[in-house]
């Protein structure tokens, strides 16, 4: 089942409407739902879909006949004669001389492992016939930083001159229109908990409130969304132990190398190579407060994927009760938990809607910021921050930014503005005009308040509902 990807179709039937021979690499993490997005495209073509295994050459090889087979575009005869990939290939980039064909290799890093001079034959092949085959070449993979090398510069994959798709998970308005008979905040708490990788959300039943599929799919043992997080650490990883501690102490709240370490209960110079090892993996990012770029101290990090947090945040904790089938518990300390755990889910819906709004200057880079109010000595942190590329760097001068707060548990007070005000002075930006974001609306005294700042010469404040960024923008 495909969920979205309107956008990425529209570039796949542009590739496939260029003259001549077209390729492109798409990649992402697994279960993105990339096979899905390439049968989606395929209906109706032509094409030879070949999924490569982790085995030998020759029983790679053997696959990729049976493919060609499978697509109607080749005979069992044709396909004896080819004793290799070079005869295979040939074969294939030949066919397409006379017809318009997909080639798809899924899973390429399995087959470069077995064959790892299939990048420089398949270059080849694609300069030789660039001007004379009608062939879209689709090159796929699931292990991101393999693949990223190879596009590199002066990786394997570079020189076949590919446009190149990196698949993310969806993001919350797509999951939204998907889930269409969930409330809004039941949305939300779906991305927080699932997140937006398609395959996981096709386990989920719309017919199922949000409670009965988290207890159903996530919480009882044996089911798919518990195995899952252990499963993928164990494909990439031997001994996961202390790589469950790093994550276990970041998902309950430790952020910095040295919180992180003690509560894996490891030094920091351990912990910074487990962290490493997790970036290279894509689950764990390293963030620095935004227009602070080389300000190194200020590091601090972040479990990517909402089922990696939520899943390590509470699982390892109550292992024991979802063991002994006393769910519900579990749940009710879940529902407790869900003022903390969804506002920084919020926070990161509330990104999305800025990331897209007109009301920021295109090309604006956004993020959170942190720091020390000089003033009080206390630790501060932004929830958003979207830097507008205005400032003159040669002279030293900072741009424009927005500075956004989001508020998911409750409506949102004057106070909560009044700390925006304060908070966003802090930051090394020239004009800032101020957002505040509430899930559960806006008290009278809050818009009262941004009435007055708005009649303030230059005072720019919006208030932005929940429900209001699920609209189309005007």
């Amino acid at each position: 089942m495909l969920i979205g990807r309107t956008q990425e179709l529209k570039l796949l039937e542009s590739a496939w409407k260029e003259e001549g021979l077209g390729t492109l690499v798409l990649y992402g993490g697994r279960r993105v739902g990339k096979t899905a997005l390439v049968r989606e495209f395929l209906a109706g073509r032509r094409a030879v879909f070949f999924t490569a295994l982790e085995s030998s050459l020759v029983q790679n090889l053997h696959n990729l006949h049976h493919a060609m087979v499978l697509s109607g575009l080749f005979t069992e005869e044709e396909t004896g004669d080819l004793t290799d990939f070079d005869r295979t290939l040939a074969a294939l980039f030949h066919k397409a001389c006379g017809e318009h064909v997909v080639l798809v290799f899924d899973d390429y890093p399995l087959l470069a492992r077995s064959f790892p001079d299939i990048s420089r034959l398949l270059t080849g092949f694609v300069t030789e016939y660039r001007s004379r085959a009608r062939l879209l070449l689709l090159v796929c993979g699931s292990s991101l930083s393999w693949m990223e090398k190879q596009l590199a510069q002066d990786g394997t994959l570079a020189d076949l001159g590919a446009r190149v798709l990196k698949l993310r998970p969806l993001d919350f308005l797509t999951l939204h229109r998907h889930f269409h008979r969930y409330s809004l905040q039941d949305a939300a708490r779906t991305y927080g908990i699932i997140g937006g990788t398609p395959q996981y959300l096709s386990w989920l039943s719309q017919e199922q409130s949000l409670k009965e599929n988290v207890q159903q799919h996530v919480l009882t043992p044996g089911s798919q969304l518990f195995e899952e997080p252990g499963h993928l650490l164990q494909q990439e990883i031997r001994e996961a132990a202390m790589y469950n501690a790093v994550l276990s102490a970041m998902a309950t709240g430790a952020r910095r190398l040295s919180d992180i370490a003690a509560g894996a209960g490891l030094d920091t110079s351990a912990c910074t190579l487990y962290l490493n090892r997790l970036m290279t993996l894509d689950f764990v990012a390293r963030e620095l407060p935004l227009g602070e770029p080389k300000n190194r101290r200020k590091t601090i990090y972040r479990i990517k994927y909402p089922l990696f947090r939520f899943w390590y945040r509470y699982i390892p904790q109550t292992i024991s009760l979802l063991a002994a089938g006393r769910t519900e518990e579990v749940w009710e300390r879940i529902v407790q938990d869900e003022p903390v755990y969804m506002q920084r889910i919020f926070a990161d819906i509330c990104r999305q809607w800025l990331q897209t709004s007109p009301l920021v200057g295109s090309g604006a880079t956004v993020g959170p910021w942190w720091g020390r109010d000089e003033q009080t000595k206390e630790r501060v942190f932004v929830d958003l921050v979207a830097a507008e590329a205005t400032g003159d760097e040669t002279a030293n001068k900072p741009g424009d930014a927005s500075v956004g707060a989001c508020v998911w548990d409750r409506p949102a007070q004057a106070s909560d503005l009044q700390t925006l005000q304060r908070r966003a002075r802090l930051l090394p930006f020239a004009g800032r005009r101020l957002f505040l974001f509430s899930a559960r609306g806006f008290a009278p005294d809050c818009r009262a308040l941004a009435d007055a700042l708005r009649k303030e010469e230059r005072s720019l404040v919006t208030l932005v509902d929940f429900a209001e960024m699920t609209k189309p923008f005007s």
